[in-house]
């Protein structure tokens, strides 16, 4: 039996590692591209959760989000608390969000979470720095995640 020769290993290697349709990353970049369109603009906090126990009302009182482009920054009022860079991928069941805090007691380190985008009310479930992402959007005592719920600040 005659041996295939370099030519045909080359193009059969080439020809099974050609991406199918379904394995092309443009989509989930455009995907993500859309939802991080959807998010420009600044959110006002309404609630949120730690670790199973919501949080009192002047707790999140002028807290805000904004995002423009891919920076995203947090706000008590005017004072900025932190600044960071969001990343998304909407492919995922739930769809992933990361944050990396450019400032602040995070530093340098990547939040993974979860995110939810229906109408003008943005959902988000944080872990702790460098663990495990959420699965779904709540919390329990011990597992260190947060549930932030923000509607969209109208002009």
């Amino acid at each position: 039996m005659k041996r295939p020769g370099p030519l045909a290993i080359v193009v059969l290697v080439l020809a099974s590692s050609t991406l199918r349709a379904e394995d092309d990353p443009r989509p989930s970049r455009e995907a993500a591209r859309a939802d991080l369109e959807k998010l420009q603009g600044t959110w006002v906090l309404v609630s949120m959760q730690v670790e199973g126990q919501a949080a009192p009302p002047e707790v999140i009182e002028g807290q805000s989000v904004v995002y423009e482009g891919d920076a995203v920054t947090l706000k008590d009022g005017e004072t900025v608390r932190r600044r960071g860079v969001v990343t998304l991928d909407p492919t995922r069941q739930p769809a992933a969000i990361n944050t990396w805090d450019k400032d602040g007691p995070r530093e340098d380190r990547t939040t993974p979470g979860i995110y939810e985008l229906k109408g003008q009310t943005l959902r988000l479930c944080f872990a702790r720095p460098d663990e495990r992402r959420p699965d779904e959007f709540t919390t329990e005592r011990g597992t260190g995640y947060i549930l932030l719920v923000y509607e969209r600040k109208t002009p």
